[in-house]
């Protein structure tokens, strides 16, 4: 029994240190390349942190433990607390400022000016905090997939969600195609399915794409990949009912440095829009000095 008890006290002052360790990242810049993904991905998991060093808070508060060790675990449990608190904590800040944005770019009355027939397709409120916290909803469409051949032979996958309503007198829909990030080395479109389906519920032919992945096949062939699924979308667009000429790229990471890329090629396809989730935009200088994430600012 003692030895149990010893062995769930030790667990449990570790996994404090852990939290707190994990939870620091919210706050402090990764000094190294190598570290960064640590500086990004604490603040998005910070509620799950939050709840794993609120429960090891209660646990260290309520069993008996040795006295330098419960002061250890409690002061690491608090800090944890703190610390991953902080994002969520700045939310509403965020939220206004995106709704000030919204409002400097498009007017104070941007939102009657949308048409009351896609008023089903909105959310009332997409900037307000819970709405963030619950994410994207999305109806459970399930894609068209299609495979193309890159000039090696390599399979690349194509997602193809259409909207579940039909258009307004038949119309051609406007395309958003999406790019997963991964370094440049791995992932897969069905990585962006539930962006891709909130989209497709709002009446947008959304296609996932895919490319070849680093370091077996170097670069330019990663953009090359994504320019000829693009140009597949353009030449399919009788067969998918899309409208080659309402095009809009979205990535996130890689792939929003690679459709940041595409977009601004000298080409002839007809991009109408980038949207880009902490895509890099400058590499050498992104190496030498890592983005430093601030969320609690």
């Amino acid at each position: 029994m003692q030895i149990s008890r010893h062995l769930l006290t030790g667990v449990i002052v570790l996994l404090a240190g852990i939290g707190f360790f994990l939870s620091s990242w919210v706050v402090v810049p990764a000094p190294t390349f190598a570290l960064l993904p640590l500086g990004v991905g604490a603040p998005e998991i910070s509620p799950l942190l939050l709840l794993g060093n609120a429960i090891l808070l209660g646990l260290s508060l309520g069993l008996r433990m040795d006295t330098p060790l419960r002061f250890i675990t409690i002061s690491l449990s608090i800090a944890g607390v703190v610390l991953s608190s902080l994002p969520l904590l700045q939310l509403p800040v965020a939220v206004q400022r995106a709704e000030a944005q919204m409002q400097a770019a498009l007017g104070p009355d941007y939102a009657t000016q949308i048409s009351p027939q896609l008023h089903p397709y909105l959310r009332p409120r997409p900037f307000s905090p819970l709405a963030l916290v619950r994410g994207l909803p999305h109806p459970n469409l399930t894609p068209q997939r299609v495979t193309r051949l890159a000039p090696d032979g390599t399979p690349l996958q194509l997602e193809i969600y259409h909207p579940p309503q039909v258009a307004p007198g038949g119309l051609p829909r406007p395309v958003i195609v999406t790019l997963y990030g991964g370094a440049w080395q791995r992932g897969e479109p069905e990585e962006t399915a539930r962006f891709s389906r909130y989209m497709a519920g709002q009446g947008y032919a959304v296609v996932a794409i895919d490319y070849r992945h680093a370091p077996q096949h170097r670069f330019p062939t990663q953009l090359e990949d994504v320019q000829a699924a693009l140009q597949w979308i353009v030449d399919q667009s009788p067969t998918y009912g899309f409208d080659p000429n309402r095009l809009a790229l979205v990535g996130w990471s890689a792939g929003a440095h690679l459709a940041m890329l595409a977009a601004f090629q000298p080409q002839t396809l007809p991009v109408r829009a980038v949207i880009n989730y902490y895509g890099p935009v400058n590499l050498p200088a992104g190496h030498r000095d890592p983005p430093r994430a601030r969320p609690h600012q």
